[in-house]
């Protein structure tokens, strides 16, 4: 199983904003968010439970930054641009 990076235990890691060039500096803001656990599924004995709601299982998800706000079209388009430019299409995420 794949290691899961998290920052240091206690360590709750800042906040950023950051811009994009290429999208006339269009700005964003990422929100670190702090892994933890939970119990994924829907026990059997619950009302109008569907057959794909279960089993039960612990779920642990690492640490992570979200974005604050929806992308926006002028940030997609920069991303698509940039992944059309620079990526090959027919490898999973391998640089030309």
């Amino acid at each position: 199983m794949k290691k899961i990076r998290e920052a240091p235990k206690g360590q709750i890691l800042n906040n950023y904003t950051s811009t994009i060039p290429e999208a006339r500096d269009a700005e964003y803001e990422m929100v670190f968010i702090e892994g933890g656990e939970f119990l994924m599924g829907s026990p059997p004995e619950e009302p109008d439970r569907d057959a794909d709601e279960g089993s039960q299982h612990q779920v642990r998800v690492g640490d992570f930054w979200m974005g604050k706000y929806e992308v926006n079209w002028i940030q997609y388009s920069a991303f698509w641009r940039d992944v059309r430019e620079n990526y090959d299409s027919n490898i999973d995420g391998e640089k030309k």
